[in-house]
């Protein structure tokens, strides 16, 4: 009887740790550290890749609230590009760090003039606005191309001449573009070809955009309510020098 009461009060002792278990323990914790090393490697080199280029991305202030004086220097497609920082929507690159693309905003109307004025205070306060982006070129076809060997097919019937002295064209119910307007223009010796969304009372705005091609690696494109459609004489000036004024090519 005090032999198996002893038995019962006798404290049950975990087992030794053997060699293996040890070492089986301390195997998984090598692991976890390695793994959280292996993690805040990857995260700090994506934040390098994202930020070091450009640390105002990281550091400075946001983009509706920059400075008027204060610009943004980014290489894209071997150019670089000088920005004041209110206009300056996003600059989006891939996980590698490299520009993708970069998108602008500006007041319309507006006088290429006083683009070192701009501030933020003002971008939120206007109720127009013209949008810019420079981006990959990755159309096969130029626009003129394009309009020649594959829109012209699907047009609707011969165009509507405009009072903007835009020609206007739409497009077949049963083509890809069964939702778009194209206009065409002769501008100082260029045709000018600007694809609109038709104003019908959907909601949110209606935009009108036109692609420039401006070398084998870059397209630059600017957008705009349709309201505007009929000063494009004055977007396409406005455009183009905006274009020139934010782009330094590379040395040839």
């Amino acid at each position: 009887m005090d032999q198996h009461w002893q038995e019962l009060n006798t404290p049950i002792l975990p087992p030794k740790a053997t060699p293996r278990s040890f070492l089986r323990k301390r195997s998984v914790a090598v692991l976890l550290v390695l793994m959280f090393c292996g993690f805040f490697a990857v995260a700090g080199s994506i934040i390098a890749f994202y930020f070091l280029p450009n640390p105002d991305l990281l550091f400075g202030k946001s983009r509706t609230a920059g400075s008027a004086d204060k610009l943004l220097h980014v290489e894209f497609v071997g150019d670089e590009f000088v920005m004041p920082e209110p206009v300056v929507r996003s600059i989006k690159r891939s996980l590698t760090g490299n520009v993708r693309r970069i998108e602008l905003r500006v007041p319309w109307p507006f006088s290429v003039e006083s683009i070192n004025q701009v501030a933020a205070e003002d971008l939120n306060k206007v109720s127009g606005s013209l949008f810019l982006t420079f981006e990959h070129n990755t159309k096969k076809l130029s626009a003129l191309t394009h309009l020649d060997k594959i829109l012209k097919r699907y047009f609707e019937g011969p165009p509507a001449p405009t009072a903007s002295g835009l020609m206007r064209y739409t497009f077949k119910a049963s083509s890809p573009y069964p939702n778009r307007e194209l206009y065409i223009a002769a501008l100082r010796g260029k045709q000018i070809i600007i694809q609109c969304e038709p104003d019908n009372g959907k909601r949110g705005p209606s935009l009108c955009e036109r692609d420039l091609q401006i070398n084998k690696s870059l397209l630059a494109r600017y957008r705009f309510h349709r309201k505007y459609l009929s000063g494009w004489r004055q977007l396409e000036a406005t455009a183009q020098e905006l274009f020139k004024t934010f782009r330094i090519p590379a040395a040839p």
